[in-house]
């Protein structure tokens, strides 16, 4: 797994993260390497995932044509799209009867400069208010402390979440190797924008 951090500041821009840790098979008995980039930067949308390796490797192979979607809501269907394509199965019945969950455990964090979204296991979207910090991944709960703990402090964004994802790779096996921070900046149109809301 890993360990994904975003932040958006309304009239800056938008900061994602993620530490370089990556496993195949389990982290008992798998193998662990790193570092390795988890951060992704395609046209004005930037992204970070939390899950099955394969399913960050197939969203990266169709990034080209993922990412020139206008909106979030639909980024996410052509993720899913992308995740169907390669055999994911969602809400399938198991054998008892039960309805199995859409895609267990993972979490897509996307950003602009204008916001951060995170499509959930359900694909779901939903928006990442302005100036709050969110963590997934493995140690999410041990993440968010420490973020809402250090916002406090008033650190500029990069070092908030660089320092986030440092505490959670000590408190989880999941996260580690270190981290990289990418800003996307503000669009003109939201600086204007909010200096007018200040008036």
């Amino acid at each position: 797994m890993t360990t994904i951090v975003g932040l958006h500041r309304e009239g800056e821009g938008t900061w994602l993260g993620s530490d370089l840790m990556t496993s195949f098979g389990g982290m008992m008995g798998g193998i662990v390497m790193g570092p390795t980039t988890k951060v992704y930067r395609n046209g004005r949308w930037a992204w970070s995932h939390a899950g099955h390796t394969r399913a960050g490797n197939a969203v990266e192979k169709r990034a080209a044509k993922i990412f020139t979607a206008d909106c979030p809501l639909e980024v996410a269907d052509r993720i899913k799209a992308a995740l169907v394509e390669i055999g994911f199965q969602f809400g399938i019945p198991a054998e008892d009867g039960s309805v199995g969950a859409p895609c267990s455990n993972q979490t897509f964090l996307l950003a602009s400069g204008d916001g951060l979204w995170v499509i959930g296991e359900d694909f779901g979207v939903t928006q990442i208010p302005t100036g709050i910090p969110f963590v997934d991944g493995c140690g999410h709960k041990f993440g968010m402390g420490a973020a809402m703990a250090l916002l406090e402090q008033e650190l500029p964004p990069e070092t908030l979440i660089t320092k986030v994802i440092e505490l959670t790779s000590r408190w989880t096996s999941g996260s580690g190797f270190g981290s990289e921070v990418v800003f996307l900046p503000a669009t003109a149109r939201a600086r204007k924008l909010r200096v007018v809301s200040h008036r």
